[in-house]
């Protein structure tokens, strides 16, 4: 059973590379992040869109982690490959320090 943000997260990736995610876009993906519904997602889903909200802010983030997003990202670790883990916590890494 998939759910719709397992089906959107590849779209929004593709529109995220080609720098088509306008500014309303770019919020309700903030929003959906916020929510803390990422629990749910498929690993490949899951890594579409930290991938996605990685390109749409840039290298360094904007705010800090909430704690849905690093939970959702402990749960589905262990259904990960490697290559997925390791472009995640290249992402969140900047999270965890203090600015």
């Amino acid at each position: 059973r998939t759910t719709p943000m397992d089906r959107l997260a590849r779209p929004v990736l593709a529109l995220a590379q080609l720098g088509a995610l306008k500014r309303q876009a770019k919020l309700q993906l903030q929003q959906r992040l916020a929510s803390g519904r990422l629990l749910s997602l498929s690993p490949g889903a899951f890594v579409c869109l930290v991938h996605a909200h990685r390109i749409v802010h840039g290298p360094v983030p904007l705010e800090d982690l909430r704690v849905p997003f690093s939970l959702a990202f402990a749960v589905q670790m262990h259904h990960m490959e490697p290559r997925q883990i390791a472009s995640c916590i290249e992402t969140l890494w900047r999270y965890a320090g203090k600015k």
